[in-house]
């Protein structure tokens, strides 16, 4: 079954995907059904950032895509349209996942006062991996991809894809190569850091329950912006940004989570920060007292 439903639609959208399964969202905002045609392919590779494992060795494993020119896929918060990009890695036994990592997305604004977070051009989505201290005699180690994503323009579709890949156990001394540095790396640099290595970092509530405006200030910084994690207990209604000479300011707007409203306020996400001509992501926390 094809569904036929608008890219400003999306907010439904998940509801009906989740009915009918995987398949084309195939209509324009004017209501036209698209050729299948026009289905764009999305390229994705599973890698590891290592040539082999070593014993109780960590690496990372990664889902990563290229998109066609003008299409976009969404973040683990995809925002009021979209649906999460979401990866599972299976490793052999005696392996330890970690919970998957996503760089930092952009904000995409598609009209009527609609956000979405996305990905676009290239993204790689990471699952660390501990090696057992023992291997054994296993000489190479399988590991499987399954991803699932959403990719949109005017139009969006379903997509997904399994993948597997196998490395070798390291057989000589010292630390393994690495792999598909040259893709791998500025993606890592996207990744986000933890609040604590934010230096110049301010910020303050400065409105009354249910209605809070936290108001965050970092020094040298030419360039800000926030993403709610699906964590937050508030809910973002809008950001006002005031550049400075020195420092940026940026003002959050969030309203109480309906149900939430005896709990401390809570606004947890991603700060996009630019200083110095070097973006970053830090994992930010506006709760309790201010800083």
């Amino acid at each position: 079954m094809k569904l036929r439903i608008p890219l400003l639609a999306l907010g439904f959208c998940a509801l009906l995907l989740g009915a009918f399964g995987q398949s084309g969202v195939e209509q324009d905002q004017k209501g036209e059904v698209t050729d299948k045609a026009s289905e764009p392919e999305v390229q994705v590779n599973f890698w590891a950032d290592t040539s082999a494992v070593v014993p109780g060795g960590e690496f990372l494993l990664a889902a990563y895509f290229e998109l066609p020119e003008g299409w976009h896929i969404y973040w683990e918060n995809a925002g009021q349209s979209g649906m999460p990009t979401t990866v599972k890695v299976a490793a052999p036994v005696g392996f330890k996942l970690g919970p998957a990592r996503y760089p930092g997305p952009k904000s995409l604004e598609l009209g009527l006062g609609i956000t979405s977070f996305v990905y676009e051009k290239e993204v790689a989505i990471f699952v660390p991996i501990t090696a057992p201290a023992d291997l054994g005699a296993r000489k190479s180690f399988e590991f499987s991809l399954e991803a699932e994503w959403l990719v949109c323009r005017e139009v969006c579709f379903l997509q997904n894809a399994k993948l597997s890949l196998s490395l070798e156990a390291h057989g000589e001394e010292g630390t393994p190569k690495k792999a598909h540095a040259k893709k791998l790396d500025p993606q890592k640099l996207l990744l986000p850091r933890p609040q604590a290595n934010l230096k110049g970092l301010r910020w303050n509530w400065l409105a009354s329950p249910p209605e809070y405006r936290a108001l965050v200030v970092v020094g040298g910084a030419s360039e800000l912006d926030f993403f709610p994690t699906l964590e937050s207990n508030l809910a973002l209604g809008g950001l006002v940004h005031n550049p400075g000479g020195n420092g940026y300011e940026l003002a959050a707007d969030f309203s109480m989570t309906p149900g939430q409203e005896s709990d401390e306020p809570r606004a947890t996400g991603l700060l996009r920060v630019v200083r110095k001509g070097v973006l970053r992501f830090y994992t930010v926390n506006f709760s309790g007292a201010a800083q």
